[in-house]
């Protein structure tokens, strides 16, 4: 099912001018906070603090945005612990 966008606000991404920088990001900090109070369905919380999760994509035409990350792990997944496999191979 496809959902209508909500682009996060007050984040600009541009690419970057060097190879090893990976994004350039801006921050207004006066409309980034206006927006999580705006938007508080984005925020979620760890240890206590909010956060927002969010994610620096490229679109096709090769500009770079941030969007709000919205996965959440499937319910039979969470929970899952993951136990190191020992092999009896002699190599």
């Amino acid at each position: 099912m496809k959902t209508d966008k909500k682009f996060i606000q007050g984040i600009i991404a541009f690419k970057p001018k060097k190879d090893f920088i990976k994004a350039e990001l801006v921050i207004s900090l006066n409309e980034l906070v206006k927006f999580c109070k705006d938007n508080p369905e984005f925020l979620t919380e760890y240890n206590g603090e909010k956060q927002l999760k969010i994610q620096v994509k490229e679109s096709k035409s090769g500009k770079f945005y941030v969007d709000h990350n919205d996965w959440k792990p499937n319910q039979k997944d969470s929970g899952k612990t993951f136990v190191e496999q020992k092999d009896d191979l002699p190599f």
